[in-house]
């Protein structure tokens, strides 16, 4: 965590206002004034759900990310030759680090700060090795491990915090070419399973196993399996970002094909529904994901890669909804019309100090931003950015829509 509190941001639609003395302005989200979109239903199994209806949407807004976010921050990485990394594809975030992976870089370890720390494991065929490109990654900072599995595998591999490895955790099933997602549960010495990309109705949709690889509990997929044998992306979509075990498939869309987000109950061992909506006239990709203060339905064209993002935002308490343009507000009011990843409750993205100079389009005003960050961009203008490492956007999503916005500086020193 960036060691310094230095301003207090709140975002005002597009404008960007400081408070040095953290008084906490209380601002309206641009939904107040969008229709409500969607209803609350009780289905005939008696689970309470929202169904949106796409039809009522009548408008377009910018909506400001920082009425996302608790905390936003943007770390610099480590510009040594080790530390180096670029396209980054999986990221996660802890207390105090920072774990990245690239397929052609590999899985770097690095502090809150952007401080290189280690490489951990590399792709080979050794005991401590992974044979394939990596699926699902996170860091548990009180037992100091970092879990990630493959996109091919039979196993959840663990290694500690400095680059030590630790027995690996076999799967109760063997993952072939589907897709997971996992949290392990060092209390109960168990782990829960999502499992994506699922083609036959007796595949797990969720299985709880304990840390041997012995299975505890399965729930078939059932309904959720693939359309006649097609019609899946590459799996799940962004869970955990709540407490609930939710799940949701990234689809191609098939006409008739209703999709539902839902929470896994541990207990019951049920899929309960949770969200669902009416997509007409939609772009061929989209995906359900739920936040804690809102459901987002993200949309994309695809022809060999996604584009023409729509985003569709709808407030959890009031069900009023639009599509929204999100901006970063907090850096100058960049486009964030993008594919938006959020895991664990944390919003992360990877991008080259190229790309963010080129986002600012030539910009030298760079007064709303706090003393280090402006540094840095200007900085880049009179630099060489060429050889330059990543930098890394991250920011926490509020559990409430009341919590303050708080904008940290850069550990940057030029």
């Amino acid at each position: 965590m960036i060691n310094k509190l230095t301003k207090l941001y709140c975002a005002i639609f597009t404008v960007l206002s400081c408070s040095c003395n953290k008084e906490v302005i209380n601002i309206n989200s641009p939904l107040d004034a969008s229709p409500v979109i969607a209803q609350e239903i009780v289905t005939q199994k008696g689970d309470t759900m929202i169904v949106c209806n796409t039809d009522l949407i009548n408008d377009t807004i910018d909506f400001p990310m920082s009425l996302l976010f608790s905390d936003f921050e943007m770390v610099k990485l480590d510009d040594r030759d080790d530390a180096l990394i670029d396209m980054i594809a999986i990221m996660n975030v802890s207390s105090r680090h920072l774990a990245l992976y690239s397929y052609y870089n590999g899985i770097k370890l690095f502090d809150r700060q952007g401080n290189y720390i280690t490489n951990v494991s590399k792709m080979g065929q050794g005991p401590e090795d992974y044979p394939y490109g990596l699926d699902y990654m996170y860091i548990d900072e009180p037992y100091n491990r970092l879990y990630f599995s493959t996109i091919i595998g039979d196993k959840i591999m663990s290694f500690d915090l400095g680059g030590g490895s630790y027995k690996p955790i076999p799967l109760a099933r063997q993952k072939l070419s589907n897709r997971i997602k996992f949290e392990i549960d060092n209390k109960r010495q168990r782990v829960i399973v999502a499992h994506g990309g699922l083609y036959e109705a007796d595949e797990p949709a969720y299985w709880v196993q304990d840390l041997d690889g012995n299975m505890i509990q399965q729930l078939p997929a059932g309904h959720l399996a693939a359309v006649d044998g097609g019609g899946l992306n590459n799996g799940l979509g962004e869970l955990f970002n709540t407490s609930a075990f939710d799940y949701a498939i990234g689809y191609w869309w098939r006409e008739n094909r209703i999709d539902t987000l839902y929470h896994y109950d541990v207990t019951s061992n049920l899929m309960r529904p949770v969200f669902t909506a009416n997509l007409t006239s939609i772009p061929t990709y989209h995906l359900y994901i739920e936040l804690p203060c809102h459901y987002l339905i993200q949309m994309g064209d695809y022809g060999g890669t996604l584009t023409n993002y729509k985003h569709i935002l709808i407030d959890k308490q009031t069900l009023k909804g639009s599509y929204v343009r999100f901006k970063f507000d907090m850096l100058g009011n960049l486009n964030g019309q993008e594919w938006l990843r959020f895991r664990r409750g944390i919003f992360m993205k990877g991008i080259s100090p190229y790309e963010l100079l080129e986002k600012w389009q030539g910009s030298n005003d760079f007064s709303e931003l706090p003393p280090n960050m402006a540094k840095f961009m200007r900085y880049l203008q009179t630099h060489d950015t060429e050889d330059m490492n990543s930098v890394v956007l991250i920011g926490k999503l509020k559990q409430s829509k009341d919590e303050e916005f708080v904008l940290h500086d850069m550990n940057f020193n030029d």
